[in-house]
């Protein structure tokens, strides 16, 4: 698409009428459109908001500097200074082409007033803190300009103008821009719906692969005339149960969304389950079981893997989102969310969702 960028040139105006010149000369070569202070020379406040916004729809900013400070706003600054103030703080990408002998202009194009010289030396040291190259004359200048801002749309693309006949209709350009929006919308869910398995890398235990959790139980028994529980000991075993299994509990919990407590919950249920009675040779008279926990280590290696699968997302709520019931010790206790993606409410349904016989 031939696409032209609209350039911003400033500078005082009297001095550096042949620089302009040649600088709008080499922008237009560039397939470039100029614009600038030629078209409204009397810089004021009354077109102070006119220039701004042209300048924050330009593509680019070039400013031009020799031996003048230029007219000064009721700020104290030159209006030169300004345009290139408003530039930097929009986001247009400024270069500032500065004179490379300024001992060598003629006097008519030379400040003689000691504070107009101290105002231009520090705008020339602002300048110097970012983008700039110096010339020697208006001639040098076309050159430098085209060199450097050729390099700048390289390495700053911006938006730019096209034809008319580029683009059917302002409705095409904006499904364009929605489409784009939904492919890098689409690009993210896909890798979430992969994985994070890296090329090369060996793929990911899931589905019906086993995996071992270590987790503990209380041995209790009952004391007193109320029959209070108290905890004998605490044991420690070992379970082994496939990814699909641990999954097909906790999906349909975790629909929409859940905190990571009723997870643990869900997985300690399932643990209890599936490690089905204890044998009386491993209790007391009297003694019964009760509180089982999964170790630390194997719910958070399960935790990872889930997300690594793609499977579910898990974030935080932050203070302002949690309801008066989350509240604890006066404060709000941040709550750590489950829940499904995409990808994960499809592997529940087809694991747990029923089929015709």
């Amino acid at each position: 698409m031939n696409k032209r960028y609209q350039v911003f040139v400033s500078s005082t105006f009297a001095d550096l009428a042949a620089e302009r010149m040649e600088v709008i000369k080499a922008l237009l070569e560039l397939d470039c459109i100029p614009c600038g202070m030629e078209y409204f020379p009397a810089a004021s406040e009354d077109t102070w908001h006119y220039i701004s916004d042209l300048i924050k729809q330009c593509d680019y900013y070039i400013v031009i500097v020799a031996g003048r400070y230029g007219s000064l706003t009721p700020e104290g600054i030159s209006f030169t200074q300004k345009e290139y103030e408003c530039a930097v703080n929009n986001g247009v990408p400024a270069i500032a082409f500065l004179c490379a002998e300024p001992e060598r202009l003629p006097v008519k194009d030379v400040d003689t007033d000691p504070e107009q010289k101290q105002k231009l030396e520090k705008f020339v040291a602002l300048l110097k803190k970012h983008l700039c190259k110096e010339w020697h004359n208006a001639n040098e200048l076309g050159a430098v300009v085209s060199r450097s801002l050729t390099q700048l749309i390289k390495r700053t693309p911006r938006t730019g103008w096209v034809p008319a006949s580029s683009v059917r209709s302002v409705e095409d350009a904006n499904e364009i821009l929605g489409l784009n929006k939904k492919i890098k919308e689409l690009e993210s869910k896909l890798r979430i719906y992969e994985g994070v398995c890296a090329d090369g890398a060996s793929p990911l235990c899931d589905e019906d692969d086993i995996f071992e959790i270590a987790y503990t139980y209380d041995v209790c028994k009952k004391t007193g005339k109320y029959g209070y529980k108290e905890v004998v000991k605490t044991n420690r075993g070992i379970i082994r149960l496939s990814w699909n299994k641990m999954f097909s509990t906790i999906a349909p919990r975790i629909t929409p969304f859940e905190s990571e407590a009723t997870v643990k919950t869900s997985l300690n249920k399932l643990v209890e389950a599936e490690v089905g009675e204890i044998g009386d040779g491993q209790l007391g008279n009297g003694e019964f079981v009760s509180g089982f926990k999964i170790l630390s280590p194997s719910f958070d290696t399960i935790k990872v893997q889930l997300q690594a699968l793609g499977l579910v997302i898990i974030n935080k709520e932050m203070p302002s989102e949690i309801k008066m019931n989350d509240w604890r010790g006066g404060s709000r206790k941040e709550i750590v969310r489950w829940r499904l993606t995409d990808k994960g409410q499809n592997r529940m349904y087809q694991i747990l969702a029923l089929r015709r016989v």
